[in-house]
């Protein structure tokens, strides 16, 4: 369905901003440059969402006289998920803090492992109904994956945590049935799971294992 959805895109995109025969002058340039501004926007925003939450996660972390603050990055990969993370030296171990922005209300975000992280989207399944008109709404939810995301972790780091900027209201894992919460492990590890709120909170030299 996925791979049908682009096809459709590309052939629609293909009808409206290819030139036509015997020319080199894209059709539609205006709305090309607004679409691709558009998307561009997205991006900006949600890098400029990372970036704040890594200049406030340092600010307090300095606040708290912690030693050896550290960030890390991955250009790319951070303008399009966000893989951001601050490591630092507390009670003589080494901590990391990888920093995630919440993207949708309605999406659940899944930790398969400590290093790997799922987004799924439930849907109602519609269909055609021969004795009524238009389409119908049924009591059947289909779920997909609709992206995925690797978690890097420091070899050094004895101390892990997944900081949420705001914590996703659903939010599972393989180890457990229930959704988590502020202050779960993650698929039975050491790996702590906070929002910014909390850590905010607990910031008085204690950070949550």
């Amino acid at each position: 369905m996925k791979y049908l959805i682009y096809g459709l895109t590309a052939f629609v995109a293909c009808l409206l901003f290819l030139p036509e025969s015997g020319s080199t002058e894209i059709r539609n340039l205006p709305f090309l440059i607004f679409l691709l501004s558009l998307v561009l926007l997205c991006r900006v925003i949600r890098l400029m969402r990372y970036v704040l939450l890594l200049a406030k996660t340092k600010s307090l972390l300095k606040k708290n006289n912690v030693a050896e603050i550290k960030e890390k990055c991955l250009p790319w990969s951070s303008f399009f998920h966000g893989r951001y993370s601050v490591s630092f030296l507390h009670n003589e171990r080494r901590v990391q803090i990888i920093l995630l922005s919440k993207k949708w209300n309605y999406q659940r975000y899944h930790f398969d492992s400590i290093n790997h992280l799922e987004f799924y989207r439930s849907n109602r399944v519609v269909f055609n109904n021969i004795k009524a008109l238009g389409p119908t709404v049924s009591n059947l939810v289909e779920t997909k994956r609709v992206g995925k995301q690797s978690l890097i972790w420091e070899e050094s780091a004895n101390c892990r945590v997944v900081l949420f900027d705001r914590l996703p209201p659903a939010v599972t894992d393989s180890a457990k049935q229930e959704y988590l919460g502020v202050g779960d492990h993650l698929c039975g590890s050491n790996v702590s799971l906070l929002d910014w709120a909390t850590l905010r909170k607990t910031a008085n030299g204690n950070v949550k294992e």
